[in-house]
């Protein structure tokens, strides 16, 4: 049974502030991790779908924000929670998977893959080979339909004519089923060009369907990357943004499985946050902007293993007893043959080759008086095999190498190990693989000296001295092997700062849903008004006829849908018609002769209506109009409108009254539903969380067409000439109407108050908006989307989302115009918050640097001092050599 507390599906008031970090949400105690693993254990019961092995602090996110609209404060109480709502359990699941696409996402990926991966998949390929590309995670459809739109434009351009097959896989069949169908909404054409519209797409009443030849070019499947077999000889792969939401234990099986499905010399292309994380031995890196990687030849075969569908937490352990693959010969007879010239053209040391992430990918000579393993997980990671004192030398020389694309030597490098201090040169060597244009480092060490440290130091030193010089020394190391902690952390950082950012760009897509929903939500509204004013325009036609059939009662009074009644001087009833005795369920012979007050009206009216029938008779006026409720045969009520007449005999002389009513009772009903709709219309309106305004732009209209008249067809340049008209036009713009939600954002207390500070809530920005306003009416739009701030009577700046629109009906005119506001302040303050923190850690790491150049001129310092004291000098310090 559902929960009678349950919340709306999608709350307003689980905004992204309420949401946590990850570490915050992590279970505080045994029992919630017990309600936590639970948790997961439902959804895998109801979709055979592992979320424990998610990345934790997306999962825990999501999970906040569902918990958040069902008011449910932790772990334990929001189990029992979807124990007693099945329903919640769903939402939970679809709010698991988030999803973010869209046509031709990130363009210039598309343009790598015509100039790195389209050609070669073309090179040599037989009209019974066709290219095989496989879409893991691809949502609805948009990244698999954009990837075969690309390919078949560059085959046309080649004039290659190669079949081509596309398989796209989701976790959620819904997604795979809109995908199949290959409909979209028509406001894809924002990402697609009008060209690509018109060519690949053709137009239905449900929106822009994908044509039939370049659906047939793809295949859509279910498929769980985690348990279900890839598919086979696929020449590129295709997985954005998918991998960040895997933890690395899920990681460990889907990146050797891609290895496995690709061709020799395929192709892999990741999100732009994403790695291939403890596999830099089963690719290359292509492209490091649009993170394109070429699979590998491996002399070492990799260890590939399918999962247990039934389960997945089984089989990772089970594969943590696998030997990994973390290190392997690789085949790289070219780059074999670049080191051996070097090595035989100037001399022969030991030394490392690494790639470009620091991955060590061959070792050369006797190399461990300088690199060793440590004790815990295995790693060719560099930094984790060279001694503290070592890296951040190494590393400096590999940035300049890297920036510079030159041979980088540094001399006199000191480190100490077992007791013995060394004295050594280090060269970096950059090196690119021609076949796969990687780039690769080869680090040569070569040694000058070694002596061990004494224990007694010379007598002659002064104690004082010595003591700072071992504070130096010290105060050298503790920074080194500061240095080096940073280095090792630096990637970690970037990749969860990737992964943050690919974050907000899905919150920003739940923000533009709840947009969409506004927007729907007051087309409803705009509709209801419509059928209002069609309602209203019935019952003028209505009166309309009834003054017409009383022009025409004696032609048609036993045919006439009124009820018509000739009563005598006395109120004794003469003629009574069809239409009256339909309404009254009265026959005619039933009632003629007989008093209309005796039979028609009711108790409350015996005391008016003879003083009215009185009054008409007395000539007091000559006709009239009233209403009044009639009885009828079974005792029920109608209101009934008449119009009363006098009638005269040939002499003049008043005879009686004819009574024309028309039945209003059903009218009355539509007043009241038409006043009750426009008071909720309007309740609506008030009470929306939306910011609305309601404006007349009648006279900008009329301005901008006598522009047109007088040949202005650039706006924009006509603006941009004239930045004094924009404030001009803005002038007449004439508020009708605005909302409490626009008070609460402008911070007014009431209407008025906003009214009279109009002047000090815009901003240049809110002119600029005004102005692209502008451009687009003068386009001929009716609608149109943008971004700027406005301010707070209080001064306070808002960044907001606006959305300005004409009202159906108004676009000759533009008397009625609606402009939407959304506050997107805490979202944009996101997003600099972001980019404060990238900017901060780059500012960080030329610290780190500067603060190595600072040692060398300390040691500098340290050489003086033993001058002075009469003493060899400690370092030998001279300047890099390029």
């Amino acid at each position: 049974m559902a929960n009678k507390n349950k919340e709306p599906q999608n709350s307003p008031n689980a905004s992204i502030s309420q949401f946590k970090s990850g570490d915050d949400l992590r279970p505080k105690s045994h029992q919630e991790q017990q309600a936590l693993d639970q948790i997961y254990s439902l959804l895998h019961k109801a979709y055979k779908v592992d979320f424990s092995h998610y990345r934790h602090t997306t999962i825990l996110r999501r999970l906040s924000r569902r918990m958040v609209i069902c008011k449910q404060t932790n772990y334990t109480d929001y189990l029992q929670y979807l124990k007693n709502s099945p329903d919640e359990v769903h939402l939970l699941y679809e709010d698991m998977l988030l999803f973010f696409t869209k046509f031709f996402r990130d363009a210039y990926i598309f343009d790598s893959l015509k100039k790195n991966v389209f050609p070669k998949l073309v090179e040599n390929r037989s009209a019974k080979n066709p290219i095989r590309i496989w879409v893991a995670g691809c949502s609805t459809g948009e990244e698999v339909y954009s990837i075969a739109i690309a390919l078949y434009e560059y085959l046309e351009e080649c004039n290659q004519k190669v079949p081509v097959q596309l398989f796209g896989t989701d976790l959620v069949e819904k997604h795979i089923v809109k995908a199949r169908a290959g409909v979209y909404a028509s406001k894809i054409s924002e990402y697609i060009s009008p060209i690509r519209i018109e060519r690949f797409f053709d137009h239905t009443s449900d929106g822009l369907k994908v044509i039939k030849h370049i659906r047939e070019m793809c295949v859509f499947a279910v498929q769980d990357l985690t348990l279900d077999p890839p598919f086979p000889n696929i020449d590129l792969i295709s997985c954005r943004n998918v991998l960040i939401y895997f933890d690395s234990s899920l990681l460990d099986i889907v990146i050797p499985l891609y290895h496995f499905s690709l061709k020799q010399n395929g192709y892999l292309l990741l999100g732009t946050s994403e790695t291939i994380g403890q596999f830099p031995n089963l690719f290359s890196i292509i492209d490091n902007k649009s993170n394109l990687y070429k699979k590998r030849s491996s002399k070492i075969n990799p260890i590939y293993s399918f999962a247990n569908r039934q389960n997945l937490s089984e089989h990772i352990k089970n594969k943590k007893k696998l030997t990994e693959i973390r290190s392997g010969k690789i085949a790289v007879n070219d780059l074999s043959e670049q080191i051996n010239k070097i090595l035989l053209d100037t001399y022969v040391p030991p030394g490392v080759l690494v790639d470009s992430n620091l991955q060590i990918r061959q070792f050369l000579g006797s190399i461990f008086k300088y690199l060793e393993p440590v004790s815990g997980e295995a790693s060719l990671k560099l930094s984790r095999m060279t001694a503290d004192s070592l890296m951040p030398d190494i590393y400096v020389a590999i940035e300049k190498a890297k920036n510079k694309q030159i041979t980088i030597k540094k001399k006199n490098i000191t480190f100490s190990k077992n007791g013995i201090t060394q004295i050594i040169d280090i060269s970096i060597i950059p090196i690119k693989d021609k076949n796969t244009n990687e780039q690769n480092f080869l680090i040569l060490f070569e040694e000058q000296q070694t002596f061990r440290i004494l224990d007694n130091i010379d007598n002659k030193i002064d104690e004082n001295a010595n003591d700072e010089i071992q504070y130096f020394k010290q105060e050298l190391q503790t920074t080194k092997e500061y240095l080096q902690s940073i280095i090792e952390e630096k990637d970690e950082v970037n990749q969860e700062l990737w992964a943050s950012n690919e974050e907000v760009q899905s919150t920003n897509e739940e923000l533009q849903s709840v947009n969409e929903e506004l927007k729907a939500a007051k087309e409803e509204l705009e509709s209801g008004n419509e059928e209002l004013i069609s309602l209203n325009e019935e019952l003028r036609t209505t009166n309309i006829e009834m003054i017409e059939a009383k022009e025409f009662a004696e032609n048609l009074l036993e045919t006439a849908n009124t009820v018509i009644v000739t009563l005598d001087s006395k109120a004794n009833i003469v003629t009574f018609n069809k239409y009256a005795e339909k309404l009254t369920g009265y026959k005619k012979e039933e009632v003629v002769g007989k008093n209309w007050f005796d039979i028609f009206i009711t108790k409350e009216d015996k005391g008016i209506i003879p003083r009215v029938f009185k009054d008409v008779i007395n000539k007091m006026p000559e006709s009239s109009q009233h209403e009044n409720f009639i009885l009828t045969k079974n005792n029920s009520k109608r209101l009934i409108s008449w119009s009363n007449n006098l009638l005269r005999n040939s002499s003049g002389n008043i005879i009686g009254v004819l009574s024309i009513g028309m039945d209003m009772t059903d009218r009355k009903e539509a007043e009241e539903s038409v006043q009750r709709s426009e008071k909720r219309f309007k309740n609506l309106f008030e009470k929306s969380p939306v910011a609305l305004w309601e404006e007349d732009f009648s006279k900008i209209k009329f301005e901008i067409d006598l522009l047109k008249e007088k040949g202005i067809k650039n706006f924009k340049k006509y603006f941009y000439d004239n930045p004094n008209k924009v404030r001009a036009f803005s002038e007449m713009v004439k508020i009708l109407d605005v909302n409490d939600a626009v008070l609460t954002l402008h911070e007014a207390k009431s209407k008025d108050e906003l009214f009279n500070g109009l002047s000090t809530i815009f901003t240049e920005e809110s002119f600029v908006a005004f102005e692209t306003e502008l451009v687009a009416l003068a386009s001929g739009k009716t609608i149109c989307e943008f971004e700027g701030t406005v301010k707070t009577l209080s001064g306070k700046e808002k960044y907001v989302s606006l959305q300005w629109a004409v009202v159906p009906g108004y676009e000759d005119t533009m008397e009625r115009v609606y402009v939407s506001t959304i506050d997107i302040t805490e979202r944009k303050q996101a997003e600099r918050s972001l980019e404060q923190k990238l900017k901060e850690l780059e500012r960080f790491n030329k610290v780190m640097v500067g603060r190595e150049l600072k040692m060398i001129e300390l040691k500098k310092e340290i050489n003086q001092l033993c001058k002075k004291l009469k003493m060899d000098k400690k370092y030998r310090i001279s300047d890099d050599s390029e």
